[in-house]
């Protein structure tokens, strides 16, 4: 090894790649658990309304079309989803 480089270099370097990969593991769960307290509180509003007005498919094809329009990167919100969504607010 180069001379400039210190002997534990190498165990260093091990080190910070696993406090690396730790930190994206757990960021990725994180993500996941705020993906899926998102997905119940949709599901939740859905239900709420349903029981108050007459929101039926055609309501949930346009709040789709709206929620792709205003967030375009998102993946998730297709009239089929929507609908998971709410079954998923009811188990």
């Amino acid at each position: 090894m180069n001379s400039l480089v210190p002997a534990d270099y190498v165990a260093t370097l091990e080190s910070i790649k696993r406090l690396v990969h730790e930190a994206r593991y757990i960021a990725q769960r994180r993500v996941n658990t705020e993906l899926l307290r998102l997905y119940w509180q949709i599901g939740a509003t859905i239900i709420e309304r349903q029981e108050t007005a007459p929101w039926g498919s055609k309501v949930l094809s346009r709040l789709s079309v709206d929620l792709r329009a205003e967030f375009p990167t998102a993946k998730g919100f297709s009239p089929a989803n929507l609908k998971y969504m709410r079954r998923f607010a009811e188990a």
